[in-house]
C-alpha cells in the first residue's frame, strides 16, 4: 500500500473537496441577532479598561512574581523583618501581601471568566485557577487570624526538707507520679535515705490533691505518708526529715508570642490591670532621646536606632507609619490606676541593669556621673556618697565619693599618708596619740601606755556583711592588742570605722561596740593606689590621687571637665559629666554586645522597656521613669518593677505577654524523654497531662510529642520546651490552625489541574482532531 504525503497539493484538494461537500454543522438553537448582540457584548467587556488590565496574563504574572519577591525577602531575610519591625507572621498579614493576594485573586477570576471557555478540555485550568483562589483565600484567612503562644505546665513535686541547725533546707525533689522514687546515702541521717509514691489521688480539674509514699531513713523502717497538696510536711525517721508535697492549679490561658501586655497592680492585689502593647518594637535598640546613650557591657555606646518610622532622603524624614505598625512613644491609660504610663524606650537584649545618677531626687543625696577613658576604652560610673555600696568603684585602683560638710573635713581626708599602711593610735586613758607607717608582722608598742600592738594582716578589699553596709568593700587591717589586762584581736575598716570590731580572748565577736572602748584606731591605706572626690558645699569638687607611697596630688574638678592622671603606669582620663546634690537611682540597661547575642531566642525574652509615669488625679505632678525587664510568663517566675507613689502605695509593674483563654482546663502529669545511645543528648520529649472540656466534663488524659499534636478545645498544643531537668515542667506550644483545610485542598486542586491539563488534556484534543 503506498502511503501518500498529507503536505502534497493532491492531499489538500482531495480534503478541500470533501469539506465543501460535508453538510454544514447543526447550529444551537439560537437566532443570527441574538448571537451577534451575545459576540458584541462580550467584545465591550473586553474593552473595558480594568477587564482588559485584570485579565491580562502578563498583569498576573506580574502579580505572581511581586507576591514571590516580597515573600523571599521579607522570610528569608531576618534583616528586613527587622529592620521593619514585625515577625513572620505580621509579615504574611501586612496590607501589602493581603492587597497583592487579592488583586491575584480579583485576576484570576476576571481571565477565568473572559478568556477561558468552560469546557472539558479547559478543566485543567479551571480546576488550577479554582485552586489557586482557594489557596489565596485561605492564607489570607490562615495569616489573618493566626494565633501562636505557649504554657508551661509544671510538674508536681515532692520535696524533702531537712532540719540543719535549726533552719530548714531543700534537699531533694522528686516528680509526684505514681511509681516515681528516690534514694540517696546520706551519712548525716544514718546511711540511705528513700521516698516512693504508691498512690495519687486528683481533683474535677485533673490537678494532683493527695498522695502516699513510703518513706525511710536509715537503717529505719518504711514509713507510709499520706501529703496533701500545699499542706503541712510530714516528719519521718527521727523527725529531722520532712516530705511536702507541691502541686499547681491546671491552667486555663496560654500567652501570646506576638502581643506584649503590661500587668499593673497594687503589691498584694489578687487582680491587674492588663494593658496590650500595640506597636512596640522587637529587634532593634529604639529609644528616645532622655539625655544618656546605653552602652554595652564592654562600655561601648549603643545609640538608639530610628525612634520613629521613617526613612531620610536627603536630609528629608519622609514617615513611613503605613509601612511600618510600630512607634514610639505608646501611651497607656485606664481608669482604675491612678497614673498613666508612656513606653519611650525598647532594647532587645540586656545583660544586666545598672544604677545611673539623675537629677530629681525627693532629698538630699549627692550623686555624680563620672566618666573613665584609657585609651579606646571608656565608661561612665555613677557614684551616691550616701550609699555604702555605690559610693565605690571597686577598680585595680578605687575611686571614691565623699560628701563633707567642711573644708577641714575635706582637707582631713585628703592629707598625705605616711607611707602605704597608715594606722592612727589614740588611747584615752592615759591619754596618747601617735600614727605608724605599718606593715603585716609590725610590733608596736604605744608609749606612755601599756598597750602593744602587733599587725596581723591588711587586707586591700574587704566585704562587708553588716546590715545597711552588704555588698560594701573597704580597705582593713587586722590588728591584735593586748594591754596588760585584755587580749584580743581588732579589724580596722578604713572607711567605715565604726564599724570596726573586736574579738575577745574567749573568741566571741563584739558586734554591739568595741570591748575595749579606751583604744581607738583609724586605718587609711593607698598601696595600690586610691582616688577621692570630695565635695562641701558651695565649694569646687576636689579630686585627691593617692600614689603607692602614701603621697597625694590634688586636681579641681568642675562639671564636664576632663582630667588626665597618672598613678603608677596606668594613665586614666577622668571626666565629671554629672553632679546631682539630690540624685536618685534610674536603673538602665546594658546591652550584650552584637556578636555575644544567642541567636534563635524568643522574640523579647531578653528585652527591657522605657516607662514614664505621671500621675492623675490626687497625684498629678508626680513623675517618675523605670526600665523594666521582660517576664516570659507573669505569674510563673515573673521579675515585676516595684514603686511607690507619692501616696504611699506600692506597685508592681510586669512586663509580659497578653494572656488568652484556653478554654479548657489542663493539668501537668509527667514529662518525659527518650535519649539517644549513650544518655548524652535528648532524642524526643513527651508531655503527659490531662484535659477538662468544662466544669461538668471528666477529665481526658493528652499527650504530645515530638511531632505529634493534641486537640484542646479550639487550640492545637504541641511540645515546645521543657525543663533541664527533663521533668520539673513542660512547655506546651498552642495555636489555631484556621484556613489549613481551605490551602490543602487549593495544593491538591492545584496538583489535579496540572496534571490533567499536561496529561488529560492533549488526549482530549487528539480525539477531537482525530473526530474531526
Amino acid at each position: 500500500m503506498i502511503q501518500q504525503h498529507t503536505s502534497s497539493p493532491v492531499y489538500k484538494a482531495e480534503v478541500d473537496t470533501v469539506r465543501r461537500d460535508r453538510p454544514p454543522a447543526r447550529m444551537a438553537p439560537q437566532t443570527e441577532p441574538a448571537a451577534a448582540d451575545e459576540a458584541k457584548r462580550q467584545l465591550q467587556r473586553r474593552r473595558h479598561p480594568l477587564i482588559r488590565l485584570f485579565g491580562s496574563v502578563r498583569f498576573g504574572i506580574t502579580l505572581m512574581s511581586l507576591i514571590l519577591v516580597y515573600a523571599s525577602l521579607a522570610s528569608a531575610l531576618p534583616q528586613v523583618r527587622g529592620a521593619l519591625e514585625m515577625t513572620e507572621m505580621q509579615i504574611f498579614r501586612h496590607w501589602i501581601f493581603v492587597a497583592l493576594c487579592v488583586l491575584l485573586a480579583i485576576s484570576l477570576t476576571v481571565a477565568t471568566i473572559t478568556r477561558i471557555k468552560f469546557n472539558m478540555i479547559n478543566a485543567g485550568v479551571l480546576t488550577v485557577h479554582t485552586g489557586l483562589l482557594l489557596l489565596i483565600g485561605g492564607s489570607i484567612y490562615y495569616f489573618g487570624t493566626k494565633i501562636e503562644g505557649d504554657v508551661v505546665l509544671r510538674s508536681p513535686r515532692i520535696e524533702l526538707i531537712a532540719n540543719v541547725a535549726g533552719e530548714e533546707r531543700v534537699i531533694a525533689t522528686i516528680l509526684a507520679d505514681e511509681a516515681s522514687s528516690w534514694e540517696t546515702f546520706m551519712p548525716a541521717f544514718g546511711g540511705d535515705v528513700s521516698l516512693t509514691v504508691t498512690g495519687a489521688e486528683h481533683d474535677d480539674t485533673g490537678a494532683l490533691q493527695r498522695c502516699a509514699v513510703e518513706a525511710r531513713m536509715g537503717n529505719g523502717t518504711v514509713e507510709p505518708i499520706e501529703l496533701t497538696a500545699n499542706g503541712a510536711a510530714a516528719s519521718f525517721g527521727d523527725e529531722r526529715l520532712q516530705a511536702r508535697l507541691i502541686s499547681y492549679p491546671a491552667v486555663t490561658e496560654f500567652y501570646d508570642n506576638e502581643t506584649p501586655t503590661l500587668y499593673v497592680r497594687e503589691a498584694g492585689a489578687a487582680e491587674s490591670v492588663d494593658l496590650p502593647v500595640e506597636g512596640l518594637p522587637i529587634y532593634r535598640e529604639r529609644y528616645l532621646d532622655k539625655g544618656y546613650v546605653l552602652q554595652d557591657r564592654d562600655g561601648n555606646a549603643m545609640p538608639s536606632k530610628r525612634s520613629s518610622p521613617h526613612v531620610e532622603l536627603a536630609g528629608i524624614n519622609i514617615p513611613t507609619k503605613g509601612l511600618e505598625h510600630w512607634r514610639l512613644p505608646i501611651k497607656l491609660s485606664d481608669e482604675r490606676l491612678p497614673f498613666d504610663m508612656t513606653i519611650t524606650g525598647f532594647v532587645p537584649y540586656i545583660a544586666d541593669l545598672k544604677k545611673v545618677a539623675v537629677g530629681g531626687g525627693s532629698e538630699n543625696n549627692p550623686a555624680i556621673n563620672l566618666e573613665l577613658s584609657a585609651g579606646n576604652m571608656s565608661r561612665t560610673f555613677s557614684l551616691f556618697a550616701n550609699s555604702p555600696k555605690d559610693s565605690l568603684i571597686p577598680a585595680s585602683i578605687p575611686i571614691e565619693f565623699r560628701v563633707v560638710d567642711s573644708v577641714a573635713e575635706r582637707e582631713a581626708l585628703l592629707s598625705k599618708l605616711v607611707g602605704a599602711h597608715e594606722l592612727t593610735v589614740e588611747v584615752k586613758d592615759p591619754p596618747a596619740k601617735a600614727t605608724f607607717a605599718i606593715r603585716a608582722g609590725d610590733v608596736i608598742p604605744i608609749e606612755g601606755t601599756p598597750y602593744q600592738l602587733t599587725i596581723k594582716n591588711v587586707m586591700p578589699s574587704w566585704p562587708l556583711m553588716t546590715p545597711g553596709f552588704e555588698n560594701a568593700v573597704s580597705p582593713m587591717a587586722s590588728v591584735d592588742v593586748t594591754n596588760g589586762e585584755l587580749s584580743y584581736n581588732r579589724t580596722v575598716i578604713q572607711r567605715f570605722p565604726h564599724l570596726s570590731q573586736d574579738i575577745d580572748e574567749k573568741g566571741v565577736r563584739h558586734r554591739e561596740g568595741p570591748y575595749d572602748p579606751n583604744l581607738v584606731l583609724n586605718y587609711r591605706s593607698s598601696a595600690n593606689g586610691w582616688m577621692m572626690l570630695v565635695a562641701v558645699p558651695n565649694e569646687p569638687m576636689l579630686l585627691g590621687v593617692f600614689d603607692a607611697t602614701g603621697r597625694v596630688h590634688r586636681f579641681e574638678l568642675p562639671v564636664g571637665q576632663t582630667q588626665t592622671i597618672t598613678v603608677g603606669r596606668t594613665h586614666l582620663d577622668l571626666t565629671l559629666a554629672d553632679y546631682f546634690p539630690r540624685g536618685r537611682y534610674l536603673h538602665t540597661p546594658v546591652i550584650e554586645p552584637l556578636d555575644r547575642r544567642r541567636p534563635n531566642i524568643a522574640a523579647r525574652s531578653m528585652s527591657s522597656i522605657r516607662v514614664e509615669f505621671a500621675g492623675k488625679g490626687e497625684l498629678d505632678g508626680w513623675q517618675d521613669t523605670r526600665w523594666c525587664l521582660f517576664s516570659q510568663y507573669p505569674h510563673v517566675d515573673a521579675r515585676p518593677l516595684s514603686f511607690e507613689t507619692p501616696d504611699g502605695r506600692n506597685w508592681e509593674l510586669i512586663y509580659s505577654r497578653l494572656a488568652h483563654e484556653l478554654g479548657v482546663d489542663i493539668a501537668a502529669r509527667k514529662l518525659s524523654v527518650t535519649y539517644f545511645p549513650g544518655r548524652q543528648n535528648v532524642e524526643s520529649w513527651r508531655s503527659d497531662f490531662v484535659v477538662v472540656d468544662g466544669p461538668s466534663a471528666k477529665p481526658k488524659p493528652g499527650m504530645v510529642y515530638t511531632n505529634e499534636t493534641c486537640k484542646a478545645g479550639a487550640w492545637t498544643l504541641f511540645q515546645s520546651g521543657a525543663a533541664k531537668d527533663n521533668w520539673s515542667y513542660t512547655i506546651l506550644g498552642v495555636g489555631n490552625r484556621n484556613g489549613i483545610i481551605p490551602m490543602v485542598l487549593g495544593c491538591v486542586l492545584i496538583t489535579i489541574g496540572c496534571w490533567y491539563a499536561f496529561y488529560v488534556k492533549p488526549i482530549l484534543k487528539k480525539r477531537r482532531k482525530a473526530t474531526a
